[in-house]
């Protein structure tokens, strides 16, 4: 065993825990974002190949809860939605990418769809007037676009002056005359791990080799939550908890420079000797 592996050895342990710091300081921002899940940074040990004489260090890896499931709370918007148990909506990212989403504070944007704050459009399947999907693909919600579908009893477009989003993912548009109609359904998209998925920018989650791909399916059959309107999820981010873990870590790095200090000064002992 080597100075210089212990050298290496407290390096990798001062990375390790200023990537715990990091990661807990991400969550305490993010303690009042919707459907935010807390991460760690969890210690893995790296593999020296077997050597006795050697010292192969730590690394990090990010561990996102994305399964823990947060708590409900009223949102105030008819058209703001969470998921009620497994899955995620199907949403369309700025850039045209297919996404996740535990849910979001979809409002209608300057084009009638329904968008949350990012610039992610909600994803769902147009239904035609006797409530079938008209194609097996997904497209963006737009609640203009509904008035070409809402019907009233007479045949005739109808006004639709809001709408109502059922537990079963089925979005009503609200006519004038007071009927209403079913215009698109969300499915819950289902993953085999959805805590390998990859978090991006905007709250919305990717499918990654980890996660597996997407099982599109009705809400409330089988293992597919409810979809609950009017509501938002609460982040997963207990203070109480990051700060323990913040004085863990700032703990586990100062004797991280300790160590590095004391390998430096034997190898400056040793570079004495040797002259």
């Amino acid at each position: 065993m080597s100075l210089t592996s212990v050298l290496a050895a407290a390096a990798s342990s001062l990375r390790l825990n200023a990537g715990k710091v990091a990661a807990s300081a991400d969550n305490v921002v993010n303690v009042d974002t919707a459907g935010y899940k807390a991460a760690t940074v969890e210690g893995v040990p790296v593999a020296t190949g077997g050597r006795r004489d050697a010292v192969g260090g730590v690394t990090g890896v990010l561990r996102p809860a994305v399964s823990v499931q947060g708590l409900l709370a009223a949102s105030g918007s008819l058209t703001d939605l969470v998921i009620s148990g497994d899955g995620f909506v199907p949403v369309e990212t700025p850039t045209g990418a297919r996404g996740f989403a535990r849910g979001g504070l979809f409002q209608s944007d300057s084009e009638g769809f329904l968008a949350d704050p990012a610039g992610n459009r909600l994803l769902a399947h147009a239904l035609d007037t006797a409530g079938q999907p008209r194609t097996g693909e997904l497209e963006p919600v737009n609640i203009m676009a509904a008035n070409n579908v809402a019907l009233q009893e007479d045949g005739t477009p109808g006004e639709v002056t809001g709408t109502n989003i059922a537990n079963d993912g089925t979005v009503e548009a609200l006519l004038a005359n007071g009927d209403r109609r079913a215009v698109y359904r969300i499915p819950v998209a289902l993953f085999a791990n959805p805590n390998g998925l990859h978090l991006e920018q905007g709250n919305v989650y990717m499918p990654t080799h980890n996660s597996g791909n997407a099982t599109l399916r009705t809400a409330g059959r089988g293992r597919a939550g409810h979809i609950q309107s009017g509501a938002r999820e609460v982040s997963t981010v207990d203070l109480a908890s990051e700060y323990v873990r913040q004085t863990l870590a700032q703990t586990a790095y100062n004797a991280g420079i300790e160590t590095l200090r004391t390998g430096e000064e034997m190898l400056r002992e040793l570079v004495d000797v040797k002259r």
